[in-house]
């Protein structure tokens, strides 16, 4: 073989290789992540007993997902719904709204209608909804849909993606870091209190969402209390401070000093976890503590001339 033919068949081999190695590079590029799909004007609210997560939906990626799910939304099929399974770095899993309790009505149970599989090229990662589905039947899909806690590409394509979680990351933290069973069942009851359906940006901001928290059960009877008992004892305290001088005896200052600290005690505890949502309260909270020092004062100062 002649140099130039070396020199030619050398050019077209490098000129192969070069072809395949740009071909190899731009292979990822084409299976990249489709562009964000576009979201619904409703936002579902879930509020658990663990905080308020907002969820948006796809009506152009899964149309017949979206529109069940609004719609059971608005009947409150999701109304007591427990999330199951809180697998980490992978799922928090709804259970199906027909075992719920307090049962679905009869209405609700109509409502409840199997969903085709609706593919795409949506990727699983942090936050996207997720429909379940019986093993082997895709079409089987109906109220249970998990919130992605990681990445999971061994499930593109295989479960349909219907929307993505829009606010309330730190709710869903706070889920992941439940602790959970050798079957990555909760070990306390994570549920839905109620779902509600925001038909527009406007409704959605006066919904007043709950943060990560804010739902603890284990103060829940106390949050009930405090904002009714907390108000009834510092009105009480500020009879005290009005009647003091004529009516009270010196034995009362305490009392009435013991009074206020107990009241405004409720009030923080109720309305402290309000304030991030919403600036009113923040400020009512912010002028109190004044007003809560001078009560102070005034029974100190009462109970100290009285024992003088």
């Amino acid at each position: 073989m002649t140099t130039a033919r070396m020199r030619k068949a050398l050019f077209l081999l490098l000129a192969t290789l070069a072809c395949a190695v740009n071909a190899a590079a731009q292979e990822p590029a084409a299976a990249q992540e489709a562009p964000a799909p576009r979201l619904s004007a409703e936002r579902i609210v879930l509020r658990t007993n663990y905080g308020d997560m907002v969820l948006a939906l796809y009506p152009e990626v899964a149309p017949r997902h979206a529109e069940q799910l609004l719609k059971l939304a608005r009947m409150g099929v999701f109304d007591g719904v427990n999330f199951f399974r809180v697998e980490s770095n992978f799922v928090a899993q709804l259970s199906d709204a027909r075992y719920k309790q307090p049962a679905p009505s009869a209405e609700q149970l109509e409502a409840i209608r199997p969903l085709p599989a609706e593919f795409s090229a949506l990727r699983h990662r942090r936050g996207t909804l997720s429909m379940a589905h019986h093993d082997d039947k895709p079409d089987s899909g109906e109220t249970s849909f998990s919130i992605l806690l990681g990445d999971a590409p061994h499930l593109d394509g295989k479960y349909t993606v219907f929307g993505q979680l829009e606010t309330g990351q730190d709710v869903l933290d706070l889920i992941a870091r439940a602790a959970t069973d050798a079957g990555h069942r909760p070990v306390t009851n994570i549920y839905v209190r109620r779902a509600e359906v925001a038909d527009s940006p406007e409704a959605l901001a006066g919904m007043n969402l709950r943060p990560a928290g804010f739902y603890d059960e284990r103060l829940e009877w106390v949050k009930g209390f405090m904002p009714w008992g907390g108000l009834a004892l510092a009105l009480c305290g500020v009879l005290l401070f009005a009647l003091s001088r004529r009516f009270v005896p010196a034995a009362l200052g305490s009392a009435g000093l013991l009074l206020v600290m107990v009241a405004f005690f409720g009030l923080y505890v109720a309305y402290v976890p309000r304030a991030r949502a919403s600036q009113w309260t923040a400020v009512l909270l912010f002028v109190s503590v004044p007003v809560f020092f001078k009560l102070m004062n005034r029974f100190e100062g009462g109970r100290s001339r009285k024992a003088a």
